[in-house]
């Protein structure tokens, strides 16, 4: 997992890191106080060992479903990524990145 900083972490998913290795991962926590700067920076590298920890059926999220089994096995490490960093969640977020990118 690409790991970066932020200055709002609780609007993004949270990592505590214990070297390279992701030791606590929190999608979005509520409570604001002691969070840590470090955030999920949405981008993965994963062997296919990984189809063995996503659910055969129905719905499953990365952030709630995999990354606890991967923590709890200590399978899960991190990249502190330290160059230019922007979230697109949105269309119109995307649409201010290119126009800053051409500038």
């Amino acid at each position: 997992m690409a790991v970066t900083s932020s200055d709002k972490p609780y609007e993004f998913g949270v990592v505590r890191m214990h070297g390279n290795r992701i030791a606590k991962f929190q999608e979005k926590p509520d409570n604001k106080k002691g969070v840590s700067h470090l955030i999920n920076a949405g981008l993965f590298a994963f062997t296919p060992e990984i189809f063995k920890y996503v659910p055969k059926t129905g719905y499953s999220m990365l952030e709630k479903d995999v990354f606890p089994k991967l923590i709890k096995e200590n399978k899960l490490y991190g990249y502190l990524f330290e160059g230019q960093w922007y979230d697109v969640g949105t269309p119109e977020i995307y649409e201010e990145v290119l126009k800053d990118w051409k500038k």
